[in-house]
Order: C-alpha cells, then sequence, then structure tokens
C-alpha cells in the first residue's frame, strides 16, 4: 500500500529498489554472482550513489542554515543556534 508523502528521495529510492528488483530475476542475488557485470547494474549504482549524495548535501544545508559560525584566528567554529548565547 503506498501512503501518500512530500518526500522524493523516497519515491526515487522506490523506482531504484524496483530496477534492483527486475535485475534480480535474471541475475540471483547469491555469492556466486558477485563477480556478474551489467550495465544496468552499474546504471542502478550510480543513480543510487547520486541519490545519496543529494540527499546528504541537502541534509548539509538544512544544518549550515540552522548554524552560525564563529571565525578565531584561522579556526571556523559552527555551533548549532539553540536559543542560547549568541
Amino acid at each position: 500500500m503506498d501512503v501518500p508523502h512530500n518526500l522524493p528521495h523516497w519515491n526515487y529510492y522506490r523506482l531504484l529498489e524496483s530496477d534492483l528488483e527486475l535485475c534480480f530475476r535474471y541475475v540471483e542475488p547469491v555469492q556466486e554472482h558477485f563477480g556478474v557485470y551489467s550495465d544496468e547494474f552499474a546504471k542502478i549504482i550510480v543513480l543510487a550513489s547520486t541519490e545519496i549524495e543529494n540527499g546528504l548535501k541537502s541534509l548539509v544545508r538544512s544544518i549550515q542554515s540552522h548554524s552560525k559560525t564563529h571565525q578565531c584566528g584561522n579556526a571556523s567554529y559552527a555551533y548549532r543556534n539553540s536559543g542560547g548565547v549568541d
């Protein structure tokens, strides 16, 4: 059952998952097949890696937007603005 939500990363994950499941119809995921190469497997790995990178970049941007950076000499310090001392 699909639950409506606004999570584009999750939707994309589900698409990649279905692509991988389709591949498993032809190449069973067992140790004897770990050396199998497929352009489809390569595509799924690249797309999944790109999606992980995009998700982590979004997370970092979110954290940075809630943090303040202070310069002390040559070092920068970031801390989360939790309503404490600025």
